[in-house]
């Protein structure tokens, strides 16, 4: 019997050390549970050989009880001293081994019921660390798959980067292109109407040839001559030449400017003589006499030529009145694609966002890690002082 208490006793300062030791280390979670495990087969197996023990002492206190029993069976008759030392100590015995055995069992219960524990504790790391590996895949697989969109944004982002800055030269140069082609438009609508006045002043001139008797009333400035009036010099009309500068359309290519020359021949000179008969009361009268047909017929051509030159002006304002909604319509899409280019970068902000806070969850979860491992080392603690306080 003091053989087996004193290898109860050995077992037990070995436990002692090998807690006291064992619990200060921190290891992983995968270590700690097999560490769990081995320890909770140690504690099985201690359990076994306890109840085995407890078997043990139940039987040899029976057999000392039958004993004690045979024995005062014998010595109803013959008690000394002696024997009644021999029976105290017996008893004595007897209550300290009842007292073990019943510190036996209930060390046996702590020890069931750590061992449940411990199983409930490995079984919820592992649980624990099944969602911390889920959860951190998945997250390794939505920035991946946020890292490719985000590389996908910064090239789409300078794409249209480049397409503005294009737009924009673009842009300008089409505007550029509209100032100078309703420049040109007032100045072609201002040579229509000085070509307009100039073909009216050929028709009126034409038609003055073609009556060879008109009479005009007298200046209204001229002073009545009392006496016979010369006859003025006749009035000729030079000709003269009109010079039209027009400017083409502005294209991709570099602006050029053609200069063009339209000569306008006037009619040949016509002479107007004034009557001699013509007095002071009555007023001169002016006869003209008429120009040959050759020059009716220039005139007509000239008229026709002008005509034909403010049909061509009319044609030029009418594409320059074309090039100018065509210019407005580039620019109306010029301006929805700078749209669709903001609407592009509040988007890429949003993304953005969604990205920080994936960060912001990805160091929750890390937090939440660091929460447990402190939860799991105070666990340890708390039982590491239980168990001393109980050994003591």
């Amino acid at each position: 019997m003091k053989f087996e208490n004193f290898q109860l006793e050995t077992e037990r300062d070995s436990w002692k050390e090998r807690n006291r030791f064992g619990g200060k280390r921190e290891t992983d979670p995968d270590a700690e549970v097999t560490t769990l495990r081995k320890e909770n087969e140690r504690l099985r197996r201690e359990s076994k050989n306890l109840s085995r023990t407890l078997e043990n002492q139940k039987h040899r206190i029976d057999d000392l009880e039958k004993t004690l029993t045979k024995r005062n069976s014998t010595l109803q008759n013959k008690e000394s001293v002696e024997n009644w030392e021999e029976k105290k100590k017996i008893e004595r015995t007897l209550a300290n081994l009842k007292k073990r055995l019943e510190e036996a069992g209930i060390r046996e219960a702590e020890l069931v019921e750590r061992l449940e524990r411990r199983e409930k504790h490995i079984e919820q790391i592992s649980r624990e660390q099944g969602g911390r590996n889920y959860d951190s895949d998945r997250l390794q697989q939505i920035v991946r798959v946020l890292k490719t969109e985000k590389e996908g944004f910064d090239q789409r982002e300078i794409n249209m980067k480049q397409e503005i800055e294009l737009w924009k030269e673009r842009g300008k140069e089409t505007m550029g292109r509209w100032d100078q082609s309703l420049k040109e438009n007032r100045l072609l609508k201002a040579r229509l109407e000085r070509l307009s006045k100039k073909v009216e002043e050929l028709e009126a001139a034409h038609q003055i040839a073609q009556h060879p008797h008109v009479s005009f009333p007298s200046p209204p400035k001229q002073q009545q001559q009392p006496h016979y009036s010369p006859p003025k010099p006749p009035v000729i009309i030079l000709k003269h030449s009109i010079h039209t500068q027009t400017t083409p359309i502005p294209s991709p290519s570099p602006t050029r400017e053609t200069i063009r020359y339209i000569t306008v021949p006037q009619p040949t000179p016509l002479s107007l003589p004034i009557s001699p008969s013509t007095t002071s009361r009555g007023g001169p009268l002016e006869t003209i006499q008429e120009s040959p047909s050759s020059s009716t017929l220039e005139d007509k051509a000239e008229i026709l030529k002008l005509r034909k030159q403010t049909r061509l002006f009319e044609l030029r304002i009418t594409e320059l009145q074309e090039e100018i909604e065509e210019t407005q319509k580039r620019y109306d899409n010029l301006r929805e694609s700078y749209t669709k280019v903001v609407r592009v970068d509040r988007e890429r902000l949003k993304d953005t966002e969604k990205i920080a806070a994936i960060s912001v969850l990805r160091d929750k979860l890390v937090a939440k890690d660091k929460e447990i491992d402190f939860q799991r080392r105070r666990i340890n603690d708390l039982e590491r002082k239980i168990f001393h306080f109980e050994n003591r």
